[in-house]
């Protein structure tokens, strides 16, 4: 009897133990989820700087689409923390030495397909590239963004400077790619997201705007505008980020007969930019990147490739 009593005492004994340790994991497993991040968090500071915590480690699907002597190109499904899938272009030279990365950023309505001129470039001189499909094709909808900033939703354009950070992630995790030769190109409204993403990615080491330009919002928002207005409209405006950019490099390109962004605005631009910059205007009316405008760039991208 008294055996048949210490057993059972000794089974209950064992089934509470094994309930304590459900239990716990249970506890840590909820600890550790809740404390992982799920979303990413978009905050503005009163100065209007955007910041973007809880970044998820990049996440992409990759299709071969090219393999030559030259160089080989993939597709990739660049997975979004808000679900949605951003299509890139990534193209690779085929070299013994270690390559740069560039993210590359066509400007409105342009595709990815469209970045691949410039993508050719520069693998003759090795750079592997990421070109983006951007959301709505870099189109900007001021009124709209502002009323999803306004209700407390996420506006596009911070989505779409969210995925030029992830394309960045993207190339340092690439076998082959220096980590700490990272830079980004844009054009025109692509540029503008550039020296935003450059500004906020510590692992980007130079920005090419080309064709490109800030809005100059100090100027045209009123003093007593609401708040909320301010902080949104400078949260955009890559002059706001000027200051943060040094020790990494500004690099503006820019045609003297621009018709769609005056030279004037990428001059304001680079005055308020600190060293180190550079401003390379070539002639022409031409907006994006255009033949003249290669020289000047092959020179900083050798230079930058060189430098330690």
């Amino acid at each position: 009897m008294r055996c048949f009593e210490c057993c059972s005492d000794l089974k209950r004994r064992a089934c509470l133990y094994v309930l304590l340790a459900i239990f716990a994991a249970i506890i840590l497993f909820a600890v550790f989820f809740s404390n992982s991040p799920t979303e990413e968090v978009f905050q503005v500071s009163d100065c209007g700087v955007l910041s973007i915590e809880g970044r998820m480690p990049v996440d992409y699907v990759e299709h071969l689409v090219e393999d030559n002597t030259a160089y080989t190109l993939s597709e990739i499904d660049l997975h979004a923390n808000d679900g949605a899938v951003i299509s890139a272009l990534f193209r690779v030279p085929k070299t013994e030495e270690q390559l740069c990365g560039a993210v590359i950023l066509p400007g409105a309505t342009v595709s990815k397909e469209g970045g691949q001129h410039l993508a050719g470039e520069l693998a003759e001189i090795g750079y592997a590239s990421i070109a983006l499909d951007q959301r709505n094709l870099c189109v900007i909808d001021f009124e709209k963004d502002y009323q999803l900033f306004a209700s407390g939703d996420v506006p596009v354009e911070y989505l779409m400077l969210s995925d030029a950070l992830h394309a960045a992630d993207f190339l340092i995790t690439q076998p082959g790619v220096n980590a700490r030769k990272i830079i980004i190109i844009g054009e025109s409204n692509g540029g503008r997201i550039a020296i935003i993403a450059a500004a906020m990615h510590p692992e980007i080491r130079m920005v090419i705007g080309i064709s490109t330009s800030g809005y100059s919002t100090g100027e045209q928002i009123p003093k007593n505008a609401p708040d909320n207005v301010r902080k949104f409209y400078y949260s955009i405006d890559p002059d706001t980020y000027l200051p943060l950019l040094p020790p990494k490099k500004l690099v503006l390109m820019h045609a003297n007969n621009d018709l769609i962004i005056p030279l004037e605005l990428a001059e304001r631009t680079y005055q308020r930019a600190g060293e180190p910059k550079a401003f390379h205007v070539v002639s022409g009316d031409a907006h994006g990147y255009s033949n003249q405008m290669h020289p000047v760039l092959k020179k900083e991208l050798l230079s930058f490739r060189k430098a330690r």
